[in-house]
């Protein structure tokens, strides 16, 4: 790969380049927040989903989608999983 190792993109990010990974994390912040992105909610009816779904956020960064979500569904997110890397705080 372009940094001439096997480590996945994010534990590279995390381990052997911190700096660009925090650059690279902020950047994902500043996109969540840019009017171009749709919320999941305009494409997914999440009413739609039974009572305590299970709902998985899978490369979530911070969770900021899964948070929101989580928030304005809360008996649908009871049984939902944020799964992006270890965890180290709980998300919601």
């Amino acid at each position: 790969m372009a940094f001439k190792t096997d480590m996945p993109f994010y534990q590279y990010y995390q381990s052997a380049d911190r700096e660009r990974g925090m650059r690279f994390d902020s950047a994902m912040v500043r996109y969540f927040h840019s009017s171009a992105q749709l919320p999941i909610e305009s494409v997914f009816n999440f009413d739609e989903l039974r009572y305590n779904s299970i709902i998985v956020d899978v490369g979530g960064g911070r969770g900021h989608h899964s948070i929101r979500i989580f928030r304005q569904y809360p008996s649908k997110g009871e049984g939902s999983y944020y799964q992006d890397k270890k965890v180290n705080t709980p998300v919601v």
